[in-house]
């Protein structure tokens, strides 16, 4: 919510920093909170130590797929969720990000989404790209939450 200030009819400044910085601890906690609801307690805590260790939202594709190798070997992840992430590397590839360009993947699915979305309004119901896009970018977000120092220990309030 953001209060209009008396002068100017500007929104308060310190209203919309805490407008945002909740959206953004919601984001978290959801994005959090559906990790312990898919994943097993100790996948859960590889999966937590592993992705603490990379930054999404600034990672190389060659870094990335250093991080999903692990996070499959120590059993993190699924076959299904590991060629899901996988796919993320063939996207970079098709934007034309080289191996060790380092880029922001959460702003870049959030984008990708966005067109996407743009591209689909006038359909009817959405096509599967729109929801592999979605996938993909649960799961960056998911990374991001557990990198952030306010994600450990889990919180699963809503």
């Amino acid at each position: 919510m953001l209060i209009q200030s008396i002068l100017g009819g500007r929104p308060d400044p310190a209203a919309l920093a805490r407008s945002e910085s909740s959206d953004a601890a919601n984001v978290q906690r959801h994005a959090v909170s559906t990790i312990e609801q898919s994943v097993s307690a100790p996948r859960q805590d590889a999966l937590r130590a592993i992705a603490a260790e990379y930054d999404v939202t600034d990672i190389s594709p060659r870094t990335f797929s250093e991080m999903i190798g692990r996070l499959r070997q120590a059993g993190a992840l699924s076959d299904k969720d590991y060629q899901e992430l996988a796919a993320i590397r063939v996207d970079l590839e098709q934007a034309g990000i080289g191996p060790d360009d380092e880029i922001d993947l959460v702003r870049f699915y959030r984008q990708r989404l966005q067109e996407a979305a743009q591209a689909e309004k006038s359909r009817e119901t959405p096509r599967p790209d729109l929801e592999r896009l979605r996938a993909r970018l649960e799961w960056l977000q998911k990374f991001a939450a557990l990198r952030s120092p306010e994600a450990s220990p889990i919180d699963t309030a809503a």
